[in-house]
């Protein structure tokens, strides 16, 4: 599954919410029609590997659906108000993935940046949650793409990058047992209710 999907489902606030989202999830296929983001996503990731300006991105909301257009616009002003003062070079990230328990999360990151001449791996959140979620969210992110193993290990910081509040999330070291050990108990209930479901 992808890593939206495991943080969806790991972020309901019951196990009937659980429930249901897993049945969303089992039911849904992928299509890049259907990603709301995707555009986005692209558009910053072809700005950075090329080394564009940031004014690139303003064309991106003229190519998609009418009623995403302000969203877009918004979270590009977002996203420039990131990037704003800062050095930002491209790499390439490698490819990773979470297994735990029989679940298999795909967590490879969008962006792999030097910012102010220091690596980061970079993980895109688009999500709107109250503060307390967004909290939870990017803990339990955080904590997996930690754990995740990568096609090749780079000395780079695992981040989240909130772009809605132009917000860069770092890990907090040590790594804390109790985070790792929630995410181990969350994969054996997502396995569990998918078996069941």
């Amino acid at each position: 599954m992808s890593l939206t999907q495991f943080i969806d489902i790991s972020l309901a606030q019951s196990t009937m919410a659980k429930i249901t989202a897993i049945r969303k999830s089992k039911e849904s296929t992928y299509s890049p029609a259907s990603d709301y983001w995707k555009p986005l996503r692209d558009g910053i990731k072809k700005m950075h590997q090329e080394g564009l300006d940031l004014t690139f991105l303003d064309s991106i909301p003229n190519a998609v659906d009418p009623r995403r257009r302000q969203n877009y616009v918004e979270m590009i002003k977002q996203y420039k108000l990131f990037c704003r003062g800062r050095e930002i070079s491209w790499f390439e990230p490698p490819s990773s993935y979470w297994s735990e328990e029989g679940l298999f999360v795909r967590s490879t990151p969008e962006l792999g940046l030097h910012i102010n001449g220091k690596p980061y791996l970079v993980k895109l959140s688009f999500k709107e949650r109250s503060e307390k979620m967004d909290k939870r969210g990017v803990q339990t992110t955080l904590t997996l793409v930690r754990q995740s193993t990568y096609e090749r290990e780079l000395d780079a910081v695992r981040s989240v990058l909130n772009i809605r509040k132009a917000r860069l999330f770092e890990p907090q070291y040590p790594i804390d047992d109790r985070a790792v050990l929630a995410l181990t108990a969350e994969a054996q209930q997502i396995v569990y209710l998918w078996d069941k479901v």
